[in-house]
């Protein structure tokens, strides 16, 4: 059913090289304009004498005093100053995104949800959005919960590591679990699709294009204030003049962005609405959610200033409607419920806070268990295509994980004790001397916490512990920077302990830094023939941990997959941590549609030997993760 994800990666690269024509076509709009409204200014005073004096103002009319102005030098000197005050803008707003989505979350009013909350209905909103990231294969993104009495909510955030979710209060206080489950099913849909990353990129476009109507209105602004003597009258009145033509000329770029804004918006809500319904099986959940929205008093408007500017994130519109469906960043209410569900009859439901019955959920089918012989094509078919069965399956594991660990999870200090217990040693000895190490690098408060949680952790089954330390993260992105970077430190110190780097702490490592730093999206320029020996290590360090019986073999299983020629086995298990790093940051650079590619070679190494384990799946969807490729957990 669901299109296939490196697909929808690529059609969102699509979409953002037509993102980059708009802005050269409302560029040139903008420019066009100005030169009108300058050409006109000048001809109505009839003082223009520099580059195209020659002309009588009084003999000529004003179609052929516009084009010698467009000619004159004049004119490139303004078409160079909009392109860089375009370009200026756009950069400055893209910049200030890249940081993630908590800068549109607190632009709107969010605070952000604490993950320790004992509130019921913050926890059910908490245990939905962990529920959905484990089975779509994501890191558990921060939660920030806006003020606003309407139903809505957004996904924000420059790639996946870095997303977070804003629920307003009236969203969960109103749905029931399945609606909320669906209003967030369909926010993962735009995660996973590529489509936040998109919305950050069209916010800094229409700041570009929208910088001189802004511009002239904080002239017209600065203007109101009183004045007292001559001059400063004088100049009030000139910036008052100069502001509203600034705005007049701006409101051009206001109309170009509005249209660009609905016309890459409107399809992506249906289809992640149809990956919602798919992912919880349960349409009933999200159409009704939409029919709350359309009998709510409130709707989904938002009340923040800068509502406006962000509506195309939003669930539904969090604005006012439109005087033209040319300019509506969503589509109709209606429409949407339609194609949800068909038999539907035009009645909407009303809400209250009290109003969160609980909803009878289809019973989910069981995730099929995966043969090794098709383990390679179920595993690639469900990368960012997670079902109700991944749901399902997602809830066991974290329902074996015992609530004192949760708990420990959504906490800073906690957190850090849980994270510190994964890397500890199996070897006594080993595990002394890091726990000493520790009492010495960490917080007190933690190397406590990390004692009294250490029983339950080392008891954990391997398809457990990846989910638990994507728990962590939201109260891991809680710490200062003093505070990670001693954290960091630590784990570092932790897997350098023993001397040598397994697949697994190596793993850990790649998912925490890589969701808790500023990362720079790697640049995709590679094929995987440019690539060898980078390929060769991660073929190795996959055979040396699933410890095949035939490890030669099992190499040359991903080589004939790629069909790749001077890959050599490394026939070792102890790899050095900054020689893996190296090898995946060349590796995350290859170009989109090679990386199914290097994945269905890894998978086909996994289950060379007939056999797979489930600390071999959990290995294989950390891999993908580390190439930007969710996978959900995989039932082996």
């Amino acid at each position: 059913m669901a299109m296939n994800f490196f697909q929808h990666q690529e059609n969102a690269r699509k979409r953002t090289a037509l993102l980059v024509l708009l802005l050269v076509i409302a560029t040139a709009s903008l420019i066009f304009i100005t030169l009108m409204v300058v050409a006109g200014f000048v001809y109505l005073l009839q003082n223009y004498s520099t580059s195209i004096s020659a002309y009588n103002a009084y003999q000529t009319t004003f179609t052929a005093h516009l084009h010698a102005m467009l000619l004159s030098r004049l004119s490139l000197w303004i078409a160079v100053a909009i392109i860089a005050l375009v370009v200026i803008a756009a950069l400055y707003k893209y910049l200030q995104l890249r940081a993630g989505g908590d800068v549109i979350a607190e632009k709107l009013g969010g605070k952000p949800l604490l993950p320790d909350s004992a509130i019921s209905s913050e926890r059910r909103l908490l245990n939905v959005v962990e529920e959905m990231a484990i089975a779509s294969g994501c890191v558990v993104p921060s939660v920030y919960l806006l003020p606003d009495t309407s139903i809505n909510a957004f996904a924000a955030g420059s790639h996946r590591q870095n997303a977070v979710l804003g629920i307003t209060r009236g969203c969960m206080e109103k749905l029931s679990r399945d609606q909320l489950q669906g209003v967030i099913a369909h926010e993962f849909s735009h995660i996973l699709n590529g489509d936040m990353r998109l919305n950050s990129r069209l916010v800094a476009l229409l700041h570009g294009i929208l910088i001189i109507g802004l511009t002239g209105e904080l002239l017209v602004r600065s203007s109101t204030t009183r004045q007292h003597t001559t001059a400063a009258r004088n100049n009030t009145s000139t910036r008052w003049g100069a502001g509203l033509l600034l705005v007049g000329i701006g409101y051009t770029g206001v109309l170009c962005g509005k249209i660009i804004r609905a016309a890459v918006c409107r399809q992506r809500e249906f289809l992640a609405d149809a990956s919602a319904v798919q992912f919880t099986r349960n349409p009933q959940g999200i159409a009704d959610a939409l029919r709350k929205i359309g009998g709510d008093l409130h709707t989904s408007l938002l009340q923040s200033k800068h509502a406006a500017t962000y509506s195309h994130f939003y669930f539904a519109s969090g604005v006012g409607p439109t005087l033209s469906k040319l300019f509506a960043t969503h589509p109709p209410l209606a429409d949407r419920i339609q194609r949800i569900t068909p038999e539907w009859r035009g009645d909407f439901l009303t809400s209250d806070a009290t109003d969160v019955e609980c909803e009878q959920t289809p019973p989910s089918e069981p995730l099929q268990r995966i043969q090794p012989a098709q383990f390679a094509a179920s595993a690639l078919a469900a990368m960012g295509a997670p079902t109700d069965a991944h749901v399902s399956l997602a809830k066991k594991r974290l329902a074996k994980i015992t609530d004192k660990l949760r708990n420990a999870a959504r906490e800073p200090f906690t957190a850090r004790a849980l994270i510190y217990a994964l890397l500890l040693d199996k070897s006594t000895a080993v595990r002394k001397q890091q726990i000493s190490l520790l009492t010495d690098s960490a917080h007190p408060a933690t190397v406590k916490a990390l004692r009294r949680l250490y029983p339950e952790v080392c008891q954990l089954a391997r398809s457990q512990q990846l989910p638990l330390v994507e728990l962590c993260m939201p109260a891991l992105r809680q710490l200062s920077a003093p505070q990670y970077m001693v954290f960091k430190n630590n784990v570092e110190m932790l897997i350098a302990s023993d001397g040598k780097t397994s697949l697994f702490e190596w793993c850990l490592s790649r998912i925490l830094f890589a969701n808790l730093e500023s990362i720079t999206r790697a640049k995709q320029q590679f094929n995987v023939k440019d690539v060898v020996d980078e390929i060769s290590l991660l073929f190795s360090l996959v055979v040396a941990a699933g410890k095949s019986p035939s490890p030669g073999g099992a190499f040359q299983k991903g080589v004939e997959e790629l069909n790749l020629r001077g890959a050599k086995f490394k026939l070792s298990d102890n790899f050095q941590l900054n020689e893996i790093d190296s090898a995946f940051n060349r590796l995350a650079q290859l170009k989109l549609l090679q990386k199914p590619r290097l994945l269905k070679s890894v998978a086909k190494i996994v289950s060379a030997d007939g056999e797979i384990t489930p600390s071999e799946a959990e290995l294989f969807r950390a891999i993908a993760d580390s190439l930007d490729c969710p996978v959900p957990p995989l039932s082996v």
